[in-house]
């Protein structure tokens, strides 16, 4: 049997992707947003660990914001830290 778990440690780790998807959420459909010069308001359908699903609620993936080449690769954004400006 492994060691038992710091339950205080867990808990706080827990709690700290939760508010960070929460975040990342706020952030997402408040800069995708019509009163920012979008066609619709976008909303975040799924938030987990590592990924944010996003409903741009465009009628194909053409017309979808994110596939204009406007962000930068993920391997660019490793080891620092995102601004609201890199959305």
């Amino acid at each position: 049997m492994g060691k038992l778990p710091c339950l205080e440690i867990s808990g706080s780790v827990t709690a700290f992707g939760r508010d960070m998807i929460e975040h990342t959420k706020n952030l997402v459909q408040e800069h995708y947003s019509v009163k920012n010069g979008y066609e619709h308001d976008a909303e975040v359908v799924y938030g987990d660990t590592d990924s944010v699903m996003v409903n741009f609620k465009t009628p194909d993936l053409v017309s979808s914001p994110e596939a204009q080449p406007r962000s930068p690769s993920p391997t660019k954004l490793r080891g620092r830290l995102l601004r609201q400006d890199d959305v």
